[in-house]
């Protein structure tokens, strides 16, 4: 089931995107600076029909999100769309980005708010949109991420190094 949602920030923006409900290991989708939620869509269907609830949100002064663009505030942003994913009942979050918001992703990441990110790097695609990856690199010791990565390997058709 695919919905509209509204994510407040820490600051009280109001951050707009897309729900695509399925299981309870979640993907965050985070768009590069300039574009919005639309990149995301083939891999949120994709990631949807796998079995995964998706979030695919548009970034602080981009599609329908409130206030400027901001780059500074993309972290802080993620992470409220994180938290949003866990006080839903997530039982893993996984992020994926592309462009600019890859070093967003790292820096929450790093913050221990995800289970494993999904990198997407520059050149774009010639249809405007962020293709599904290919490969993904996961490594945990916590049986339930095991477990969500073990699906990924399963049932994405994606190839996943661990």
């Amino acid at each position: 089931m695919r919905r509209a949602v509204e994510i407040a920030t820490d600051d009280g923006c109001t951050l707009r995107g897309e729900l695509h409900e399925a299981g309870d290991s979640w993907v965050v989708l985070v768009h590069g600076v300039g574009d919005d939620l639309d990149v995301w869509l083939p891999t949120a269907r994709r990631l949807s029909s796998d079995g995964f609830t998706v979030v695919a949100f548009d970034l602080r002064g981009h599609g329908g999100s409130e206030g400027e663009p901001d780059p500074r505030m993309a972290s802080p942003d993620l992470r409220s769309v994180c938290r949003y994913a866990e006080q839903h009942r997530a039982r893993t979050v996984f992020v994926a980005a592309e462009g600019a918001s890859v070093i967003d992703a790292l820096d929450v990441a790093a913050g221990g708010q995800c289970a494993a990110l999904v990198l997407v790097g520059p050149p774009r695609i010639a249809s405007h949109q962020a293709s599904c990856p290919r490969l993904v690199i996961a490594r945990s010791t916590d049986d339930d991420e095991q477990a969500a990565v073990k699906a990924l390997r399963t049932g994405s058709g994606l190839v996943v190094a661990v």
